[in-house]
């Protein structure tokens, strides 16, 4: 690469890293032999400018960005959670034992039935990535 003026772009070690990155990626994926991985790292290592760099990886694929899968890390729309829906059911029975006459224990284990449900759904933490 060259400057606008014409002078060509010292490399510094951080690009030199990022390309030979690539090169041990291409290896890893069988697209290179160790024979060329260990040319063009000799390469990539000895290069002074950044223009250098480039027809290194050139006939490699670009590498794709990981996708983030923020299924089991985004929030339940609607209520704020176990909180609220204990104050729904605190709501519900009070009701219920007011406008009955007797306990209303079927109402109190569909409600806790309901809560512990709701708990997992609520407070899970994203899976760890394994290595």
């Amino acid at each position: 690469m060259t400057a606008s003026n014409g002078v060509r772009i010292r490399a510094g070690d951080k690009e030199r890293e990022e390309t030979a990155e690539r090169l041990r990626d291409a290896h890893v994926d069988g697209r290179l032999t160790v024979d060329e991985l260990q040319q063009r790292l000799d390469q990539a290592y000895g290069a002074a400018h950044l223009d250098e760099l480039p027809p290194l990886v050139a006939d490699l694929p670009r590498p794709t960005p990981p996708v983030d899968d923020d299924t089991r890390t985004r929030r339940r729309r609607g209520w704020a959670g176990p909180p609220s829906a204990l104050v729904l059911l605190v709501v519900v029975l009070s009701v219920a034992l007011v406008v009955s006459d007797h306990p209303p224990f079927p109402l109190l284990w569909l409600g806790i039935a309901w809560l512990v449900w709701h708990r997992g759904s609520f407070h899970r933490r994203p899976a760890r990535p394994r290595f």
